[in-house]
């Protein structure tokens, strides 16, 4: 498992139930059912933060 935060964004990856990523945004559905968004120049890193916790993508 990875670090439990990211630099730069809010909650947690115990918080994090899913994601997609969509045009320039990460659109986030936080476990207390709450949507979110993230933007960041670190795309490929943030999707690997998510990825390394197993945090589930939906395509």
């Amino acid at each position: 498992m990875g670090q439990n935060t990211f630099p730069g964004f809010e909650y947690t990856v115990e918080e994090l139930s899913a994601y997609k990523y969509h045009v320039d945004m990460f659109v986030i559905l936080l476990k207390i059912g709450k949507i979110v968004t993230h933007k960041t120049n670190d795309v490929k890193e943030f999707a690997n933060w998510l990825d390394a916790n197993n945090i589930r993508r939906i395509d």
